[in-house]
């Protein structure tokens, strides 16, 4: 989210769609007036309520992080849709722990 604060290329009024789970990490990282929309997952891991995933055909960039392919916990892997992310967005940023790509901001391709 700091990239998508700090980034020229998300534009005022971009829809970000996050499918980062913990919503106490993603309410901390959001700026208090962000100049983008913001359309979170929806989920709470401390009450353990999932919502239906956000759609991503309106997106103009999507927030996945590792435990998006993996899962979380004993949740299975949770994703948008993967023909339409590879066919329509490309990764524009790469949160990295040493070599380790952990995060991933993906923009939609021109």
């Amino acid at each position: 989210m700091e990239w998508c604060e700090a980034s020229e290329r998300v534009k005022p009024g971009s829809r970000v769609v996050s499918y980062i789970w913990d919503e106490a990490i993603v309410n901390d990282m959001l700026p208090e007036e962000a100049r983008f929309t913001f359309v979170p997952r929806g989920v709470s891991t401390e009450t353990g309520d999932i919502l239906s995933p956000p759609a991503i055909h309106n997106a103009d960039f999507i927030l996945l992080h590792l435990n998006n392919f993996v899962g979380y916990d004993e949740r299975s892997p949770d994703l948008p849709p993967l023909d339409e992310l590879n066919a329509k967005f490309e990764p524009v940023f790469t949160v990295k722990r040493g070599d380790m790509e952990l995060a991933w901001v993906y923009g939609r391709k021109p």
